[in-house]
């Protein structure tokens, strides 16, 4: 890889190579906080709610770190742009971002951060961030973890429950209705399910996850995943302009 790039490229080694260690510390506290439990209902109720609870808040650490990973994947766009500013002499540093849009549209008129640096480079470093189509609804990717990384300043990224991933039981006799949607309670406690009252030994597993909470931009996939896929497409950008 060429040696402007390769800043930008260690903030995605250094999220990468930490993720393993984040995911172990998310398993390890979904483990020793969320149980399955039945919530008696009133005698005229035909089933019980099967519920999963939470003993306590999700721990804030992990929205800093969270956080950190989407600033450094962000942040490494950032020097990306300033790797090519250099190589086109550009100078108003002012100027210099790697361009997010909110639409096509807006791409397409200049209305973004960067617009004065891409315009001002070579038609051919030009195309090339033109090729990741870097706005909502053209690289949602990409846009997801601009925003992602603005939302992160203002509240917290994280969901405070830990929707199941998967989720099995075991009994005789008895009936497990799925709701159409995992229901909130309270802040630490989600209704699974429903299952027949009096049935015997019903005996509930299921397996958790820590989502981004921000289902307007992104998937209720695992956190982990979500950042690996934001780390591969950093590289990938950061590997489109090595040449």
């Amino acid at each position: 890889m060429r040696d402007d790039l390769l800043d930008a490229q260690a903030c995605v080694d250094w999220t990468v190579a930490n993720l393993d260690g984040f995911e172990q510390r998310l398993v390890a506290w979904l483990k020793a906080n969320i149980y399955v439990a039945i919530k008696e209902l009133p005698p005229h109720e035909a089933d019980n709610l099967v519920v999963a609870i939470q003993r306590q808040p999700l721990t804030l650490a992990f929205n800093v770190e969270a956080g950190a990973f989407l600033n450094a994947l962000r942040s490494a766009l950032d020097m990306l742009a300033w790797a090519v500013a250099k190589r086109e002499t550009f100078h108003s540093p002012k100027d210099i971002y790697f361009p997010v849009a909110d639409s096509a549209a807006k791409f397409a008129k200049g209305d973004y951060h960067g617009s004065k640096f891409i315009r001002g480079i070579s038609a051919d470093h030009r195309l090339i961030f033109e090729s990741h189509k870097p706005y909502k609804g053209g690289n949602d990717l990409l846009y997801a973890l601009h925003q992602l990384d603005i939302r992160r300043k203002h509240r917290r990224l994280l969901s405070t429950f830990s929707r199941p991933a998967r989720f099995f039981f075991t009994s005789e006799g008895g009936h497990f209705t799925f709701p159409t949607t995992f229901v909130r309670i309270d802040d630490l406690t989600t209704v699974l399910g429903r299952f027949t009252k009096g049935a015997p030994n019903p005996k509930f597993d299921c397996t958790s996850q820590i989502i981004f909470n921000e289902p307007d931009i992104i998937s209720t996939e695992p956190v982990v995943a979500a950042l690996r896929q934001f780390a591969s497409l950093t590289h990938a950008i950061i590997e489109s302009f090595d040449s």
